[in-house]
């Protein structure tokens, strides 16, 4: 009997845009993701408790940041609280 080895599971890949950081760019959920390379549901548990900044601009259910606000987290780190602390 044999036995097929499992795809691995791999991360979406992003482009960099020329110029990153650009004031003036938003990007949405998929880029801060792959940028941090955390999965959806842990971004969305980062953001809900705080450790990430809140959305640049929000309409309705759509999220999008800075390029600026997705480089200063990259460069400060995600604050991960700790288990029990929020």
């Amino acid at each position: 009997m044999s036995t097929t080895p499992r795809a691995k599971r791999t991360r979406p890949t992003v482009e960099i845009p020329a110029g990153f950081p650009s004031p003036f760019r938003l990007v949405g959920t998929e880029f801060f993701q792959a940028m941090l390379g955390v999965s959806p549901s842990s971004f969305a548990r980062y953001l809900a408790a705080g450790a990430l900044p809140a959305a640049d601009v929000k309409v309705g259910r759509l999220s999008r940041w800075k390029e600026t606000t997705v480089s200063r987290v990259l460069e400060n780190g995600v604050s991960v609280l700790e288990r029990g602390a929020a």
